[in-house]
């Protein structure tokens, strides 16, 4: 408005979607990329495979590119090809394949602080550029440090006045730094001062590994391409988050090296903080780099100081037997780390940082614990609460772990889980190294997955002090076991923190089965049961190689007195052996530890296929699982509203379809009919497919910065018959080097999940509830009478001939029409997707 009183002026923005993700200049000139510290491990195991396959995928071409190595070790071009050869000839690459690649490496030799290398490598690399014709100005220089950091400033500094590349038509120079970026918050300002001196933010790329896995490049789409994480991702619903990084191994001679720094500098700091950074961070403006990192230093600005009490270190007995560790080392070896975020969504939600050596298995996840559901009805909140696993190795997976009914005739809840599993669901993708994702970002000048200097600083604030009291010795590591879970006090800290954990443990230790019988034994105290009253079951879905050593621990830790009329029973499931001699030594083994009125070997058998009877679905299966799903999880509480199912009306789809016809039945078939009415409701005779199923459709995700609206909205659907089933469709990134997606579902298929279990049949079940004198599957009078008040009208219409049916090819969808009147419900149907259910 100005300062007259004029009127205000309204400029109309673009859309954002409109915006390109990043404008590059075009590349046209050759590539060179140069790995310095060639002869390392690092290069060798992690730099080179990862060129090597981006060359066979076709993002490196053999016409424009050449790889320069150099190290000061004094070896021939020929020396360094044969010493990583053994590298790259993995898996299904081709010895033709290695061979090419190999002939576009060159080996330099030279040091770090001298000119005289540096001037021969610019030599060789200006050659390369020449016998490319690549015109001066607009070639690309890739220098990939695989160094330890103390030479970064040097090695830069001859990079800048030797190797530096005319970019003014469309060329540039990079460089790419490993971690650790220092050692605490002055280390990494001096060398983020020195290397900022001579080179730009824009050509730094600081490397995290972990920003390149799968999984993590998947916390973005996941979080802001799906409509039903909206509501569930805050404080309201969710109690917890841990992010957790384990090793089975310890430091296997790098004791010397990882003294200097410990766990907390070398996987916390970075590593589970940027994954952190992506779990709480708000929805970026757009995809663009600055953008994300905006974002990310957000949530490291909002991070509450560390308090003593939320800190337990620990160090594996044995670790200071290294040669290389000094005696009285107080480098911790393990760490659990409270962070707090103080800003409206997270406030009050504990972030658990978890990470270790030596400890009993390896992995690294992400698991979002929810709040218990209010108002429990099932008395189901022992059985564990909802939770959102992200496993980012090995086995890269994400499930959502809720309750369901147990299959069976009787009323009781299990924990069960919707599992979207990438060796099952990508059975032919390769999923990219790391390493392969975060060069081929760099190339194309993508920063979003690199860590920016206002970033990095963030970072070392948060952890400097806490490092600081360790180095002088002030806060001790405790030590614990190799092959344990870390010290106990861990666990304790998670407690207190406010994750509950359900019971897990080895089979063939004692320390879960003691932790198994002190949780029992609780829930006997509360029950208020006498002694030797109590009945044990123990169920093992196991494989029958483990029966002999879990018995035994059974025995050994969990047994219950029987004086008093309690009992300990185990139930084993078939093959019992897979001979005579093979079934007699495993009886054997489990008889001298229980009698045989205590063992109970189940045969379980495929039951009868599902009453084909809409009624009887509807009457049970749908209430049940409603019931079980919506009242029994924490994470439907605020999905299931009007806010994000779009009208309930509209958008929850019951379908049942038989691919048959009325098979001799058509006096019956024709007194009673099918109808099908918005709500929608829908049902057919010879159609193209036989199922049934609730399909509850999602709206749209506003905002939508990945623009995939066109894939297809969330759904969650119950598939009741046939291959009993629940999936949510969601949308996540798709496997591979491109940051695109993709639909997918989280799935849990009732034959893979519980396999070997008899699904009743409808009869049975409303058989035994007449039996218990239940009638809450059974229809009252008033609801029968408020059912015929809806199709009465309808009905009679039809009766009298007014209302025609219209007429449909055997096999078909139906009448087409009918789909017709789903668009105008507004029902989107996805289009390309097909719901693929696991194997057995």
């Amino acid at each position: 408005m100005g300062s007259g009183g004029g009127q205000w002026i309204v400029e109309k923005r673009s859309s954002f979607r409109s915006e390109p993700l990043e404008v590059n200049v075009s590349e046209t000139g050759c590539l060179s990329i140069v790995v310095l510290g060639a002869s390392g491990d690092l290069a060798k195991k992690k730099t080179f495979p990862a060129l090597f396959n981006l060359y066979r995928q076709g993002f490196l071409q053999s016409n424009e590119v050449h790889i320069f190595g150099y190290a000061r070790t004094k070896i021939s071009d020929d020396d360094l090809r044969n010493r990583i050869r053994s590298y790259l000839e993995k898996g299904s690459a081709k010895s033709e394949e290695v061979s090419e690649f190999l002939q576009l490496i060159k080996y330099v030799s030279g040091s770090y602080d001298t000119e005289e290398g540096f001037r021969m490598l610019d030599k060789e690399i200006s050659l390369h550029e020449e016998f490319r014709n690549s015109t001066e100005g607009s070639s690309r220089r890739l220098f990939y440090l695989a160094l330890p950091p103390s030479v970064y400033p040097v090695v830069c500094r001859m990079i800048k006045l030797c190797c530096m590349n005319k970019s003014h038509l469309g060329g540039w120079t990079r460089i790419v730094v490993e971690k650790p970026f220092g050692k605490d918050l002055d280390s990494a300002e001096k060398l983020s001062n020195q290397i900022g001196e001579l080179f730009e933010e824009p050509q730094l790329y600081r490397i995290d590994h972990y920003l390149g896995k799968e999984l993590v490049q998947n916390l973005l789409v996941l979080r802001f391409a799906n409509r039903f994480f909206l509501p569930l991702w805050n404080r309201d619903n969710i109690d917890n988050v841990q992010i957790v990084f384990r090793e089975d191994f310890g430091t296997e001679g790098r004791g010397g090296y990882f003294d200097e720094y410990g766990i907390i500098r070398d996987i916390i700091q970075n590593h589970l903080l940027q994954v952190l950074c992506l779990v709480a961070m708000e929805k970026p403006v757009s995809l663009k780099p600055e953008h994300i990192r905006d974002e990310k230093v957000k949530v490291l600005q909002s991070v509450m100081p560390i308090k003593d009490e939320e800190v337990v270190l620990g160090q594996y007995n044995g670790y200071r037997d290294d040669p290389t560790v000094p005696d009285h080392s107080n480098t911790p070896t393990f760490a659990t780390v409270v962070l707090r975020i103080h800003n409206e969504r997270w406030e009050g939600v504990p972030f658990i940082l978890k990470a270790g050596k030596a400890l009993n298995s390896r992995k690294a996840e992400i698991r979002i614990q929810f709040k218990d559901v209010p108002g429990d009805i099932f008395r189901c909140k022992n059985q564990g609460r909802n939770e959102f696993v992200i496993r980012l190795q090995p086995s890269e997976a994400m499930y959502m772990k809720l309750t369901v009914k147990q299959p069976g005739l009787e009323m009781s809840t299990v924990q069960s889980e919707l599992d979207l599993s990438y060796g099952q669901r990508y059975q032919q993708v390769t999923i990219p190294e790391a390493y392969e994702r975060l060069i081929l970002d760099t190339i194309r000048g993508d920063q979003q997955h690199f860590v920016r200097r206002d970033e990095l600083r963030a970072a070392w604030e948060i952890f400097t002090p806490l490092l600081h009291r360790i180095d002088d010795g002030e806060f001790k590591p405790l030590p614990y076991q190799p092959g344990s879970r870390g010290p106990a006090e861990a666990d304790e800290l998670l407690e207190r923190a406010g994750y509950m954990k359900y019971t897990s443990g080895s089979y063939d230790t004692e320390e879960g089965f003691r932790l198994l019988d002190k949780q029992i034994s609780e829930h006997e105290e509360a029950k208020s049961s006498a002694d030797g009253s109590c009945r044990r079951l123990f169920y093992l879905a196991l494989p029958p190689s483990v029966y002999p050593v879990v018995c035994k621990m059974i025995k050994l830790c969990c047994m219950n007195k029987s004086d008093l009329g309690g009992w300990t029973r185990i139930v084993v499931e078939k093959p019992f052996g897979k001979d005579l001699e093979s079934a007699e030594k495993l009886s054997s083994q489990i008889g001298e530890l229980f009698g045989e009125h205590q063992i109970y070997r189940i045969d379980h058998y495929l039951g009868k296929e599902m009453v084909q009877n809409l009624t009887n679905i509807l009457l049970v299966l749908l209430q049940i699982l409603q019931l079980v799903l919506r009242f029994a999880n924490r994470l439907f509480v605020p999905l299931w509203n009007r806010d994000n199912i779009d009208n309930v009306q509209v958008r929850m789809k019951i379908v049942f379809r038989e691919d048959f016809g009325i098979e001799g039945r058509g006096g019956y078939f024709d007194e009673y009919g099918y109808t099908g009415v918005p709500f929608i409701l829908k049902a057919g005779k010879a159609l193209s497919s036989k199922k049934a199923d609730i399909r509850v459709q999602f709206k749209d995700v506003p905002g939508d910065i990945f623009n995939c609206e066109k894939q297809g909205r969330n759904e969650f659907v119950m598939r009741l018959q046939p291959s009993e089933a629940m999936y949510m469709k969601l949308a996540v990134k798709q496997p591979g080097l491109e940051m695109s997606t993709v639909q997918s579902e989280l799935d849990l298929s009732y034959k893979q999940r519980y396999h070997g279990v008899t699904i009743p049949d409808a009869y049975e079940r409303l058989l035994l509830d007449t039996i218990h004198g239940d009638q809450q599957h059974f229809v009252r009078r008033d609801e029968l009478k408020a059912a015929w008040d809806i199709f009465t009208p309808l009905l009679h219409r039809i009766d009298k001939g007014e209302l025609k049916p219209i007429s449909y090819q055997q096999g078909s969808r139906g009448p087409a029409e009918a789909d017709e009147l789903l668009l105008r419900a507004g029902y989107v149907r996805t289009h390309g997707y097909r719901w693929i259910p696991p194997a057995l």
